[in-house]
């Protein structure tokens, strides 16, 4: 039987560390430094395929976005607040 590592995007850098943490247990998308955010296209067309989201205070986790992310089962972020999210569509998912 063969395990796929999980898939985490990353929407803005992170510092090598934190990248060569994130490569002991997944496959992480993250954009290199000279790219910064990502636009919500390019998170939305990663997202389709990804089983973990880090999101940034740019992004905008809602309804349209986590309905494209079928596979998507974790969204953390690293942000004050939660003003780009929306609590009551996020805690209605579940994972299967």
């Amino acid at each position: 039987m063969s395990l796929t590592r999980p898939r985490v995007v990353v929407t803005h850098w992170v510092h090598p560390e934190v990248a060569r943490y994130l490569a002991g247990f997944c496959d992480a998308v993250i954009p290199a430094r000279e790219e910064g955010v990502w636009p919500r296209e390019k998170v939305a067309s990663l997202g389709a395929e990804a089983d973990g989201l880090v999101a940034c205070m740019a992004d905008k986790v809602d309804e349209a976005f986590l309905s494209g992310c079928p596979r998507l089962r974790v969204v953390s972020a690293t942000l004050k607040g939660y003003d780009n999210f929306d609590p009551a569509t996020s805690s209605s998912r579940r994972c299967r």
